[in-house]
């Protein structure tokens, strides 16, 4: 990891995650216990904006790559994301992810579409984030649900999801959620 012009850290490699939907504010609060119970601590709770981008015909969508402009507490600046094709085993997802900050992110966007990048789907999400030992773990809320994603070692994704008594993992990206929530809205 290196250090962003921010002074967060800029995330480069490989990003090996899993995710669970979660039965609302009970199961949120009834999490938040057993993270404490657990060991783990608390670090801090921030509302992003996730925008993602693609090129006409849905280029990176298919080679099922992923563009993101994520701007954080409605900061001037972001961080601006891409990610490569993933592997999924036992609701653990792999893939590359490269992720830089940026200073400006409108700035970034006009980049991008002058590059002939588009935005395909936004979706804003309030996260909390945890630390136990080598996870972060965070608590999403959504428009389309409540999520508890976990990133680390595989080994250590499973072992964390068995003590926190999470079940069933999500397969789907948020991404994937936010357009059907949509569709189902407007319907």
């Amino acid at each position: 990891m290196t250090a962003g012009s921010d002074g967060t850290a800029a995330k480069s490699s490989t990003e090996t995650e899993g995710k669970w939907r979660l039965a609302g504010d009970e199961a949120l609060d009834h999490l938040r216990v057993r993270l404490r119970e657990l060991g783990a601590e608390w670090e801090r709770r921030e509302q992003e904006l996730n925008q993602l981008f693609d090129l006409p015909g849905g280029e990176l969508e298919r080679n099922e790559r992923v563009l993101r402009l994520r701007v954080i507490d409605g900061g001037a600046g972001g961080r601006l994301t891409v990610k490569g094709p993933a592997t999924h085993g036992e609701g653990i997802k792999v893939r590359e992810e490269l992720e830089v900050s940026v200073d400006d992110a409108e700035t970034t966007r006009t980049i991008l579409d002058r590059l002939g990048y588009a935005p395909t789907v936004e979706y804003p999400k309030s996260r909390e984030t945890w630390r136990l030992g080598s996870l972060e773990i965070a608590l999403d809320e959504l428009p389309f649900g409540t999520f508890c994603e976990i990133e680390g070692p595989h080994a250590d994704i499973l072992e964390a999801a068995r003590a926190l008594e999470l079940q069933d993992p999500e397969p789907e990206s948020y991404p994937t959620l936010m357009v059907r929530h949509l569709a189902e809205a407007n319907r």
